[in-house]
């Protein structure tokens, strides 16, 4: 949040969203996100940091406040894009189709190895292809055990 260009986000969110959930408070919490400085809306880290102090008093209203502040940071952060840029990103968010489940199973092996465990695995589940989460299933039944022990590198 010490950022400005951060700061003036979440100030700008922050207030939008308690003008939706909390209009009656609007006047206190005004104080804290800097009224006067609306449009630029600029927000400073200890002001920033009562506020949440504040909102976390106000119950349910709470939750409501942070959900709502974070659709509109989102989608303030989203339209600020450059068409382009926005169509480019929107292409690197398809399902992978080769997973890392390899990798992980690979460097998982790799790392009992080198500290003496001998062990096999496959996989057994990829969430980004088919499952719920990834799942590696490991047997080290016919492990062997180093006798001396790992060595930082």
């Amino acid at each position: 949040m010490t950022d400005v260009r951060i700061g003036q986000l979440i100030a700008a969110s922050l207030y939008d969203a308690i003008q939706e959930e909390l209009p009656q408070r609007l006047d206190f919490y005004e104080t804290w996100l800097g009224a006067g400085t609306m449009p630029d809306r600029r927000g400073n880290l200890a002001a920033m940091t009562a506020v949440l102090g504040f909102l976390r008093t106000e119950g349910e209203a709470y939750d409501r406040v942070m959900v709502r502040a974070g659709h509109t940071a989102a989608a303030w952060m989203v339209e600020g894009l450059a068409p382009v840029r926005r169509r480019i990103i929107a292409r690197l968010r398809e399902v992978p189709r080769t997973p890392l489940c390899a990798f992980y199973l690979a460097a998982t092996i790799e790392i009992l190895s080198r500290f003496g465990v001998t062990a096999v695995g496959r996989l057994a589940g990829c969430r980004a292809i088919e499952g719920l989460r990834c799942v590696i299933e490991l047997d080290w039944s016919g492990h062997r055990v180093s006798t001396t022990p790992a060595v930082a590198a």
